[in-house]
């Protein structure tokens, strides 16, 4: 068999039960890290600009664009989300996979599932399989960007095409035929880095994977040998340059990419090749308090990629910022953070930063192999100061690398921040509740329906803290459409696994006990009950059962109420309002608990006016 009929085969063959446990996690990781950096990117210029062309365009529209109420057909919409997802360079980077993954695959993926009502487990194997049949091709080929090619374009349009031909169903003939199709139309230019373009190329990507497998489902034919011998794909990419391209699909799935070697999720919203020096940056500015007019002169030492990459010296605006250690190194240490608001373009022009940014300077690893990547030597740092001294700092693996990752609560914080600039938090929380138990659905529908959600506008009413004594594990509470409450998944608090809605402790460490969590509003009161049914688990000093806390609410008037913080003995609570009054006052089984009772702020058009309830 040719390679292209070999890594067919294992594309249709792979099945869900085939996949490790800790597949399925990463792929939850990931879904929920790329949905947040999309709806984050929703808003950017070259997302409005995708938008237009595709809300002008006649076609069956099916399909979420994700934050937006428009819709598109499977291939428009995979274009776009995949724009929004990679458009603020925050998303993840295979670990040796040459390319952002999830950016490409999960718009692909998630726009065609919802055209063909996939399940979640179906969108699960298939994004294992992008990563792997892209993770393999790209092993056994030198660096593109030595090259000129931007990798991303080229091997996602790969992977985008086998995790389609998953999704379609295609046999091992068509899926070939897909993967071949799909050869022909991987392409982009490195040179386009810091515009609008290189997140094109990865809407791009998404959008042709999805075609290549729609036109083999259809009877379109390309090469069985697209990989094999001096026209084959990589004798395109490096003509003259030995390529093994029989190591392909040697070790398809053995171990699987997406587990081993991993996926670097990144932790500040710029090029991969900065992170190290992000976080040497901030380590040396938080420790030592440094200030800009303390220093004369920063030194950073990179891999030999790094100048290639990072080559605007003095950014015009936030797109380049991205693609600048100069603006990366001085925003990270005057403000001792990296995130979004670090790449705005009022940003780029602040002449704090862009005179810290003049004192940066890039330097290569001495004695660096032109193909050294960084993997083995760590990215380091020096600071001059004016007072004499040299402060040095190197970082081998940025927080976030696939060997230092983001926890789950990481990711959440993350994906709640980015998320917040296209959905309210009740469409964010429920995003994460569904991402968390993504292999259990059914259909894919209910999480594109929450995304399609965009927010409706900031309130403008004021936030109070609302602190209950409780002794519970809870995290997210917040109304619900029709006026009642719900609580949404986190962690087991003994073992850390996950845990859904209604349930309070994962059932390995419930055991024969039960202890359940329920929220409802009747009658225009706000109530928090928690249900315990054996004494063994109640909190001391409470009967059983026992409601440990409520609010009073005019009929009509709905509210958020989100916990923001907690401990085993305080609950603290967000919630518009402008006036708080608390009491401790004795329930009907007499526990004793912290009620409120405020003025809320109406909204004009709800027919309920103010006043204490």
């Amino acid at each position: 068999m040719t390679i292209s009929q070999i890594i067919a085969k294992f594309v249709v063959e792979t099945r869900y039960d085939d996949l490790p446990s800790e597949a399925v996690d990463a792929s939850r990781r990931t879904l929920l890290d790329t949905l947040g950096v999309a709806l984050a990117g929703c808003g950017e210029h070259a997302s409005k600009a995708i938008m237009q062309l595709i809300e002008a365009a006649a076609s069956r529209p099916s399909c979420t664009l994700l934050g937006s109420s428009v819709r598109a057909c499977s291939t428009d919409a995979a274009l776009a989300n995949g724009v929004f997802a990679h458009v603020l360079d925050y998303d993840d980077v295979g670990h040796r996979a040459q390319g952002h993954l999830s950016a490409v695959l999960f718009p692909a993926i998630l726009a065609l599932a919802e055209e063909e009502s996939c399940s979640g487990a179906e969108v699960v194997v298939a994004y294992v399989i992008g990563v792997e049949v892209w993770a393999r091709i790209a092993a056994t080929m030198p660096l593109l960007h030595n090259k000129g090619w931007h990798p991303t374009a080229v091997f996602g349009t790969l992977g985008a095409g086998m995790a389609a031909a998953k999704l379609l169903k295609l046999d091992a003939e068509r899926a070939a035929n897909a993967l071949g199709i799909a050869a022909s139309m991987a392409a982009g230019l490195t040179r386009n880095f810091g515009t609008d373009t290189k997140s094109l190329h990865v809407g791009n990507a998404a959008r042709s994977g999805i075609l290549a497998a729609q036109l083999a489902r259809n009877g379109f034919t390309a090469a069985m040998d697209v990989f094999e011998g001096r026209l084959g794909f990589p004798a395109a990419f490096f003509h003259g340059q030995a390529v093994d391209a029989s190591a392909m699909a040697a070790q398809l799935g053995h171990p699987f990419a997406l587990v081993d070697p991993g996926v670097n999720v990144k932790k500040y919203p710029c090029c991969l090749l900065t992170q190290r020096i992000v976080d040497a940056t901030i380590h040396l500015s938080k420790q030592y308090g440094l200030n800009a007019k303390d220093i004369t002169e920063i030194v950073c030492e990179v891999p030999p990629l790094g100048p290639k990459i990072l080559f605007y010296t003095e950014p015009a605006n936030s797109l380049e910022a991205k693609f600048s250690l100069q603006h990366c190194v001085a925003a990270a240490l005057i403000d001792r953070r990296l995130g979004l608001a670090q790449f705005t373009d009022e940003k780029v022009r602040d002449p704090a930063v862009r005179e810290l940014g003049a004192k940066v300077k890039m330097r290569v690893y001495p004695d660096a192999a032109e193909t050294e990547t960084g993997d083995t030597r760590p990215d380091t740092i020096q600071i001059r100061c004016t007072d004499g001294r040299v402060l040095n700092h190197s970082v081998l693996r940025a927080k976030g690398h696939a060997e230092a990752p983001l926890d789950w609560g990481e990711l959440v914080e993350k994906f709640r921040d980015a998320a917040g600039q296209s959905l309210d938090d009740r469409a964010a929380l429920s995003t994460i509740d569904l991402v968390s138990r993504i292999e259990t659905l059914p259909d894919i529908q209910p999480l594109m329906r929450v995304l399609s959600a965009p927010r409706s506008g900031a309130s403008t009413n004021e936030s109070a803290h609302m602190k209950i004594s409780f002794d519970s594990r809870i995290l997210d509470l917040q109304s619900s459409p029709d006026g009642q409450a719900r609580l949404l998944g986190s962690h087991c608090k003994e073992c850390g696994a996950h845990f859904f809605p209604r349930q309070a402790l994962c059932s390995a460490c419930l055991k024969e006990d039960t202890l359940v969590d329920h929220f409802l509003s009747r009658n225009g009161r706000l109530y928090a009950y928690t249900i315990v049914e054996r004494e063994s688990i109640a909190p001391k000093g409470f009967d059983v059962p026992y409601v440990y806390g409520y609010v009073d609410l005019p009929e009509g008037v709905r509210v958020v109420a989100k916990i923001v913080d907690w401990d085993r003995e305080t609950l603290q609570i967000d919630m518009p309002v402008e006036m708080v009054e608390e009491a401790l006052r004795t329930d009907s089984s007499g526990a004793q608990v912290m009620a409120f009772r405020f003025r809320p702020v109406v909204p004009r058009d709800s027919g309920v006016r103010g006043g204490e309830a």
